[in-house]
């Protein structure tokens, strides 16, 4: 089972079936033709029903190109409407202009339906709209025009004012302390601060060197008295109290020893 429909040959050269894209001799450009079609082949046929074309069947959003419809060596109308479709787009802007030649480099032939698609959006969409998504798209080395559609549904991106400078502020330092008398008086206090911290450093370690010496001297005499009222007897007579240092006990000579 086959279909059979009248289809116009557009600008790039190629006709719509089933939402894939089919190329016709280039003499059919703006022309209307004869296409039948089924799962696997597609035939064009001009008005007296004879057979200028035949491609396998493609998927949708595809394109079957043959090269014989699009000669290498000569200007074809293709050519020529691609040209004029890049001139209009030109006119647009810069960005507009830089995107165009992308899909063509990119694409060849089949992208001269994207060229259309631009177009149609710049009678949609303000020019400067559609620069910002063109530069955005080249940015991006994006050739499809879904990309441009959705760009220009987004929102433009706000600018960011210039913020006032102040010259007065509580958070800002004067001028007056970049000096370099300021430098200097911060070099003194500096200096200042580090001899003071190394004289209390000096003293501190003299103090610490006068206690060592001074329990090693205890150490080595060998007996300690505690002032403690249980070390003395009636008479007020302090008793002598030998310290073990191994032991760490005292022993009294007259008391049982009550540190143990």
């Amino acid at each position: 089972m086959f279909h059979e429909a009248r289809r116009s040959v557009s600008r790039d050269g190629h006709l719509e079936v089933d939402k894939a894209y089919y190329s016709a001799p280039p003499e059919y450009i703006g022309r209307r033709v004869w296409v039948r079609w089924d799962t696997r082949l597609v035939r064009v046929f001009n008005d007296r029903w004879k057979q200028i074309a035949i491609h396998s069947k493609a998927e949708p959003g595809r394109f079957r190109t043959d090269s014989a419809h699009i000669p290498a060596e000569k200007v074809t109308t293709v050519e020529r409407g691609t040209d004029a479709l890049m001139r209009q787009i030109a006119a647009i802007g810069p960005n507009s202009k830089a995107w165009s030649q992308l899909v063509i480099a990119s694409r060849g032939v089949q992208g001269v339906r994207v060229l259309v698609g631009i177009k149609a959006l710049a009678d949609k969409y303000a020019h400067d709209e559609l620069e910002r998504a063109c530069g955005t798209a080249v940015s991006h080395n994006a050739c499809r025009l879904k990309t441009i559609r959705n760009l220009l549904k987004r929102p433009a991106p706000q600018e960011q004012l210039p913020l006032p400078f102040i010259d007065e502020h509580p958070l800002i330092r004067p001028l007056s302390d970049y000096s370099v008398d300021s430098l200097n008086a911060f070099r003194k206090e500096r200096n200042q601060e580090r001899r003071r911290r190394r004289v209390i450093h000096d003293t501190g370690r003299a103090r610490g060197i006068a206690t060592s010496t001074t329990k090693q001297r205890h150490r080595g005499l060998g007996k300690i008295f505690v002032n403690n009222s249980n070390n003395f007897d009636s008479v007020g007579c302090c008793r002598h109290l030998k310290f073990d240092f191994r032991k760490r006990s005292h022993r009294s000579s007259t008391t049982p020893n009550f540190w143990s």
